[in-house]
């Protein structure tokens, strides 16, 4: 409930899925003055391999239901980034997972 960051890894946040979307959305709503929820989707999207910052995903194109569009449904669109190369990709470089893309992924930058 106090999460600042959360990563979703594999998860689309499906329309059908009225229970834990209302849960989300509840908590990307905080009191005034207080950070808000941010989110990282990572998700298999061939079409959209990389890593994409939210001024970025305003102006992308991604598939309908796509997990990018419905993280930004419920979070806000400044509030979401996405990795499309999937997993275990998000965490290898060279095939070798690092310190370096495990804290990028972790730890969001603004």
């Amino acid at each position: 409930m106090q999460a600042n960051h959360i990563i979703f890894m594999g998860y689309s946040l499906p329309p059908d899925d009225v229970t834990y979307r209302a849960f989300f959305s509840a908590r990307s709503q905080r009191e005034t003055g207080e950070e808000q929820v941010r989110c990282t989707v990572v998700n298999k999207d061939t079409a959209n391999p990389d890593w994409y910052a939210p001024e970025e995903l305003k102006t992308r194109i991604f598939a309908s239901g796509s997990p990018a569009n419905a993280a930004r449904e419920v979070f806000g669109d400044d509030n979401v980034r996405f990795y499309g190369g999937g997993i275990p990709e998000v965490f290898l470089d060279d095939g070798v997972a690092t310190d370096a893309k495990l804290e990028k992924l972790l730890v969001w930058h603004r």
